[in-house]
Order: C-alpha cells, then sequence, then structure tokens
C-alpha cells in the first residue's frame, strides 16, 4: 500500500468516523422536549407555593409584604394557615404569582436545554480524548515496533561484524 492510498483510506475512516459522532451527538429534539417537559412538571408539582414560618407580627408582615408582590392566598391548599399553639408561630402557604411562576418556567427551560446541550459537549469531549488517547497509543505501539526491528538490525549487523572480524 503506498504512502497517498494509505492517507486517502485514513482520510475515508475519518470521515466516516466524524460523520458517525456527528450523528450520535446530534441533539434530538424528542429527549430535549422530554427533558424540559419533565422539570416543568417537577416544578409546577413542588415550586408554585411558599410557605412563610414566623411569629404571628412577623408572619402577617411577611403576608402582606408578599400580597402587594402579587402573591395570593389559595384556600384550596391543605393547611393553608396553621398556628402553632403555645409558641405563638404561624405558617401561611401562598401561591406564587402566575408571572413569577412563567419566569421560572422559562428560566428552567433554558437551564434544561444548556444542560442537555453540555451533556452532548461533555460526551464529544470523551469521545474526542478517547480518540486521541487511542491514536497516541497506536503511535507508541508502532514506535516501539519501529526500534525493537531497527534493535534486531543493529543486533543483526554487529554479531555478523563480530563474526567476519571486520572493522569499522
Amino acid at each position: 500500500m503506498t504512502k497517498k492510498t494509505a492517507h486517502s483510506a485514513a482520510e475515508g475512516d475519518l470521515k466516516a468516523f466524524l460523520s458517525e459522532a456527528a450523528e450520535r451527538f446530534q441533539p434530538d429534539a424528542n429527549v430535549l422536549a422530554a427533558r424540559i417537559d419533565t422539570a416543568v412538571k417537577r416544578h409546577t408539582a413542588t415550586s408554585t407555593t411558599q410557605r412563610l414560618n414566623a411569629p404571628a407580627p412577623l408572619a402577617i408582615q411577611q403576608l402582606q409584604e408578599r400580597i402587594l408582590e402579587g402573591w395570593r392566598y389559595d384556600i384550596g391548599i391543605p393547611q393553608s394557615v396553621y398556628l402553632a399553639g403555645s409558641s405563638g408561630n404561624m405558617a401561611i402557604t401562598l401561591r406564587k404569582p402566575e408571572s413569577l411562576v412563567k419566569q421560572e418556567i422559562a428560566d428552567l427551560k433554558r437551564q434544561v436545554e444548556d444542560a442537555y446541550h453540555d451533556e452532548l459537549a461533555n460526551a464529544m469531549e470523551l469521545e474526542v480524548d478517547k480518540l486521541v488517547q487511542d491514536a497516541a497509543n497506536e503511535t507508541q505501539r508502532l514506535a516501539e515496533e519501529a526500534a525493537a526491528t531497527e534493535q534486531d538490525a543493529m543486533r543483526k549487523l554487529l554479531r555478523d561484524m563480530l563474526l567476519t572480524g571486520a572493522t569499522v
């Protein structure tokens, strides 16, 4: 095999590898949509309310501030108001304003999308590192084989010279 055909074969293998890698690390819209959907559902189920827990006067003050910010009291929330007997603490659960929830969901979608793309980029980097390491190992193996072949040739030459009594 000539150097030119070896180079073109290696180039063809590299192109095939790159096209296969590009396919593998291409963002999948369905996977991304599923991750975003899961994150939004989890956020909606767990983060649309806030519980204020403080001594009664402070809880009322926080309640007033939150209501002015757009938070709403929802009687449908279980134990939305709780008075802790002798301690005087009061716990009130409020629902976040719709605008805040929408903003949080938009931010969450961006974070999930960025995390997905970062995950793909990291996987690609890992694959590239593995490929570079494989190439380095192959180069080292070839160098060791060449050194061993050269050493054998030198040994044979020296042996022949000593056996024939030749001088340099």
